[in-house]
C-alpha cells in the first residue's frame, strides 16, 4: 500500500513488482528509465519494495551495504501483529496469511537493518497506523526526509485508488495482492479485536513460549502495548 502511495510524488517511477536491490534495474530496464525522464529537469525517484527472500542474511548485508554506498532512502513500515498474523488473503489458500515464522524472520531482518542503520540520516521508520491515521504528519515527513513534493493533482497520499487512477505510469500489476484499490481505510485497523476466532488464535501465539517473547517486546518498542 505505501509502494503504491508514493506515486503521488513528483518524479517517481514505481517499479510494481517485488524485487531485490541488487539485480535491478537491469540494462533494458535503465534504458527505458533513461528515455522516461530523458526530458525532466529532476532526478528521477526509482521506488521499489523488497522481496520475500529480502531478510536472508546475505541479502540484509547486501542491502545494508548498498543502502549507504549509493544514498538510498529507506523506509521502513511495522504493522501491529495482531493485526499481521490473523489477516487473510484471497490469493492465499493457508488459513492466515502470514505464519508466526515469516513474521519471526521479517522482524529480525528489519530490527538488524534498522540497527545498523541508526546513524543513516536517510531512514525513515513508520507504524502502519500512523500512516493510516494521520496520513499528512507521514507525507510530510517523507517529504521532509527526501525533498519529494507532491504531485499537482494530489491531494493526499491517504487517496490511493484516486491517486492511481490519475496516474499514467502504473499498470496496476500487483493491486490484487491488496485485495483492492482503495483509500487508506481506517477500518483496516484493529480488525483482529472483533473475530472472536482471530483473538483466540493470536492468544495461542502469545502463549507459546518460543513467540511470547519477542512478540511483546516488538509491541512495547512500537506501542502497541503500554511499556
Amino acid at each position: 500500500m505505501l509502494h503504491y502511495a508514493m506515486s503521488a510524488f513528483k518524479d517517481t517511477y514505481i517499479y510494481e513488482k517485488e524485487t531485490t536491490l541488487w539485480n535491478f534495474p537491469d540494462k533494458n530496464e535503465l534504458a527505458s528509465l533513461f528515455f522516461k525522464n530523458l526530458f525532466s529537469k529532476n532526478p528521477l525517484y526509482l521506488i521499489t519494495k523488497r522481496n520475500p527472500s529480502w531478510y536472508k542474511e546475505k541479502n540484509i548485508d547486501d542491502l545494508i551495504n548498498l543502502i549507504r554506498e549509493h544514498n538510498i532512502y529507506l523506509i521502513y513500515i511495522v504493522r501491529d501483529p495482531r493485526d499481521v498474523l490473523t489477516s487473510k488473503h484471497k490469493l492465499h489458500k493457508d488459513s492466515y496469511y502470514v505464519d508466526m515464522d515469516r513474521w519471526k524472520n521479517s522482524v529480525n531482518g528489519g530490527e538488524r537493518v534498522i540497527d545498523e542503520l541508526s546513524d543513516y540520516k536517510r531512514m525513515l521508520v513508520v507504524r502502519y497506523e500512523d500512516l493510516v491515521v494521520n496520513p499528512g504528519v507521514i507525507e510530510r515527513s517523507i517529504m521532509s526526509m527526501t525533498g519529494l513534493v507532491k504531485r499537482e493533482n494530489v491531494e493526499s497520499i491517504s487517496k490511493l485508488k484516486d491517486n492511481i487512477e490519475n496516474s499514467e505510469s502504473i499498470d496496476g500489476e500487483m493491486i490484487p495482492y491488496m485485495h483492492k484499490l482503495r483509500n487508506f481505510d481506517i477500518s483496516s485497523i484493529g480488525r483482529w479485536q472483533l473475530d472472536v476466532q482471530k483473538k483466540e488464535y493470536f492468544d495461542e501465539l502469545l502463549a507459546n513460549d518460543d513467540y511470547h517473547s519477542q512478540l511483546i517486546s516488538f509491541m512495547k518498542k512500537y506501542d502497541y502495548l503500554e511499556k
